[in-house]
């Protein structure tokens, strides 16, 4: 978010001209909106910042799967030296067509 925030004041001037900036990450573009927000720039209506294409790495189903073997350990249905493997394929979230 720094990052985002720093760049965006740094460029007061050159942000100022134009009709969009893309961001290289969620955490980045947020930093950038408060940014500009301080220099009451309105994000969409003075600027926008698109939403980028990601990559959902499935952050939730390997928590969760990773807790069901935590429990299976713990509960001594499993040898503590087995190994595990869990497939989570990754999907793209695309961002706006814009």
């Amino acid at each position: 978010m720094s990052d985002g925030a720093r760049a965006a004041a740094e460029a007061e001037a050159v942000v100022r001209g134009l009709d969009a900036l893309v961001c290289v990450s969620d955490p980045v573009a947020f930093g950038a909106i408060m940014s500009l927000h301080r220099m009451s720039i309105s994000v969409p209506g003075d600027i926008a910042i698109p939403r980028i294409t990601t990559l959902d790495v499935g952050a939730e189903r390997i928590g969760t799967e990773a807790g069901r073997i935590v429990e299976r350990l713990r509960s001594g249905t499993e040898p503590d030296d087995r190994r595990f493997s869990v497939r989570v394929e990754p999907t793209l979230a695309p961002g706006d067509p814009t």
